[in-house]
């Protein structure tokens, strides 16, 4: 019997995580573990599925739906391709986050673990060099404008899966609407359970506390026209990102 997959996409910081904490819960699915660190199989040139089953679903059960969460899988088109090649009837599930809070909550995360040590608005404004790394990172840690242009980085996907095998969730009406949970399994082919809760905080600790002004209006023109592309080209209500 033929497998089938689905992949949660999303840049950091933007709730792929809780995303996947919520879809294990589901008796019909079977996500990929370890969640840390994410598997990142697909950045591979070649993908054998015996070998991605055998190290990522070593626990799943008969006739469970397949799923991964990989967050640098959005931020390489190439990715697209091999996934498309693995699995072109795999389903792709984006969750985006208010790219405003997504890019502080990136910065501070960099900060945080001791990554990042320029100021918030040396690194959003005058864009001062990034700070050298000891080690290889999969994906820039540091481009935190590039992964709110959401648009730009779901395309790919768009092009080669096609709107009926592309989910774009909300972070903020995911915590609010239990009908974009109800609406996701269908897109994922289960069925539908609304006891699948959130079971952790989610990570409320970037609002916009010490942010300068200066910084969230230069983040509110530079997102605004990539927004409106978004939602129109998906028919997304963004309403609740203003």
């Amino acid at each position: 019997m033929e497998n089938k997959y689905f992949f949660i996409i999303g840049a950091q910081r933007s709730g792929t995580t809780l995303l996947y904490k919520m879809l294990e819960q589901h008796s019909e699915i079977c996500m990929a573990q370890p969640i840390r660190p994410e598997p990142k199989y697909f950045f591979l040139k070649e993908n054998i599925e015996a070998e991605y089953i055998d190290t990522f679903f070593k626990h799943k059960k008969k006739e469970t739906i397949l799923g991964e969460k990989s967050t640098s899988y959005y931020e390489d088109a190439n990715v697209s391709k091999r996934i498309f090649n693995f699995s072109s009837s795999a389903k792709i599930v984006f969750i985006v986050r208010n790219p405003i809070k997504r890019a502080i909550s990136n910065y501070n995360f960099s900060m945080q673990n001791g990554l990042e040590t320029r100021s918030l608005s040396d690194a959003i404004l005058q864009r001062l060099p990034s700070p050298e790394l000891s080690f290889k990172t999969s994906v820039d840690p540091f481009d935190y404008l590039k992964r709110g242009l959401y648009f730009n980085l779901i395309s790919p996907y768009l092009n080669l899966f096609g709107s009926e095998r592309l989910f774009v969730c909300q972070l903020e009406k995911l915590l609010i609407d239990e009908n974009v949970n109800i609406n996701l399994q269908k897109f994922i082919g289960t069925k539908t359970h609304t006891d699948l809760r959130i079971k952790e905080k989610v990570n409320r600790s970037v609002i916009y506390q010490n942010v300068p002004n200066e910084v969230l209006n230069f983040l509110s023109k530079y997102y605004k026209s990539p927004n409106q592309i978004l939602a129109r080209s998906l028919n997304i209500d963004l309403s609740l990102w203003k």
